[in-house]
């Protein structure tokens, strides 16, 4: 098992030789961290966004991004077999879901399969459902709700397909997202930008209620980690992610960190009924908010025994976010 190793504090190798390039398709903080972190340990990594998608140009300097026609499996094949890992970053960490989501998936593992290449799932914990109880890996997944019944049967997909021995792919799932150029979560860009500014911060789900909050960040070098480690294939790992934290304390943080007096009541809750006027039609996001309006506290203990690394502390996590929007 990984956790028969000694894993040191996370840094890049002494060695001057690398195997290629680590692959990340997405287009927001959770990709650009997983590159990031890929440079932290000597590889080479490059971000791909399908074609159409976000506009590659306007990504931070640092982050070397190309885009990518997802419909032409022989292509991206070709890309990928050189690369020591492929990440998948996009798809999955919040709303709106994309209902082209399964057939792109589907066509990104066929690629993955001609090319031979390791595999990374990143996904979001919705599949569990609604709980009580604390969230590990041995928890089934029993959704009974539209999203996580959609988010349960693509890294189902992923599973099984590594179990048939098409692909060597791990599962690594994440809290709710917070850090720099996150975007799609709950607790994102949009979320801290509307607290720093004290306007009415709305929330999928109830502001007084704790969630595990996973530091993109942590979640980056979590999937490089990940890929590294041969033992930690056909399993689901959670991230390394913090204890509960209210959204109500988080923006409380993000206030204080910045020298900004306190705003009562600033966050605001849009719950089931809310969400859905504001989706119309769209029933797998109105099932977030009944996610959010009960406790959420995913445990991430088997990849801190496994690999020796933990949360980054709030304190720390919220200087970063607010420096990096003062900084921008």
């Amino acid at each position: 098992m990984p956790g028969s190793r000694h894993h040191p504090p996370f840094q890049a190798p002494h060695a001057t030789n690398s195997p290629g390039p680590h692959i990340v398709i997405g287009s927001d903080g959770a990709a650009f961290e997983t590159a990031r972190a890929a440079t932290e340990r000597g590889y080479e990594a490059i971000v791909l966004v399908p074609r159409g998608g976000a506009a590659t140009d306007a990504f931070p300097s640092d982050i070397r991004a190309r885009d990518f026609d997802d419909r032409n499996i022989a292509a991206l094949a070709r890309r990928f077999e050189e690369a020591a890992c492929v990440h998948y970053c996009a798809g999955t960490t919040g709303y709106p879901i994309d209902s082209e989501e399964p057939e792109r998936l589907a066509r990104i593992i066929e690629a993955v399969t001609r090319a031979q290449v390791r595999f990374v799932y990143c996904d979001a914990p919705y599949a569990y459902g609604v709980s009580n109880r604390p969230l590990s890996e041995d928890i089934p997944q029993r959704a009974q709700d539209p999203l996580g019944k959609f988010l349960a049967a693509l890294s189902q997909f992923v599973l099984q397909s590594c179990r048939k021995g098409r692909i060597e792919a791990t599962v690594a799932r994440h809290g709710d997202l917070v850090g720099p150029q996150v975007a799609r979560s709950p607790l994102g860009a949009v979320f801290v930008e509307q607290v720093l500014r004290a306007k009415p911060a709305a929330l999928v789900g109830r502001p007084d209620v704790g969630r595990s909050l996973t530091y993109s960040r942590d979640l980056g070098r979590a999937l490089i980690l990940l890929a590294e480690e041969p033992e930690a294939l056909g399993q689901v790992w959670h991230v390394p992610t913090t204890p509960q934290i209210s959204a109500d304390k988080f923006a409380a943080a993000l206030r204080a960190e910045a020298g900004l007096p306190p705003v009562p009541h600033l966050v605001h809750e849009v719950g089931s009924r809310g969400l859905g006027a504001m989706l119309a039609s769209k029933a797998p996001e109105r099932s977030l908010a009944r996610l959010h309006e009960t406790p959420f506290m995913l445990i991430s203990a088997k990849f801190e025994r496994a690999f020796g690394m933990h949360a980054t502390p709030m304190r720390e996590f919220v200087r970063d976010i607010v420096l990096s929007l003062t900084t921008a």
